[in-house]
């Protein structure tokens, strides 16, 4: 719960996207990206939310965006702010409890 910056890991290119996650297990964001040539792009988002477990100090985030199907990614906890994408290579920190 909170919101949270998702940026790609190590310079990498991507969509840079935050979102707010509430206890009733919405979600409201944007994700912005550069487009090569000119400019940036931003989207809203909206949704729900779930967490199921993964191994260790892991799980996986999957998010129901409306209008798109679910996603899912898998993190690793680095710390109480602080997550690491397993596969994706992309880092959040938490902005806002």
């Amino acid at each position: 719960v909170g919101t949270w910056d998702f940026q790609p890991a190590d310079g990498a290119a991507g969509a840079e996207t935050r979102i707010a996650f509430a206890a009733d297990m919405t979600f409201t964001g944007a994700v912005s990206v550069t487009i090569p040539g000119g400019g940036e792009e931003t989207r809203a988002i909206a949704g729900t939310w779930s967490v199921t477990a993964g191994g260790g100090d892991g799980f996986v985030l999957v998010l129901a965006i409306d209008g798109a199907a679910p996603s899912e990614v898998g993190f690793r906890i680095v710390d109480g702010d602080t997550l690491a994408g397993e596969s994706a290579r992309i880092t959040a920190r938490r902005v806002e409890p």
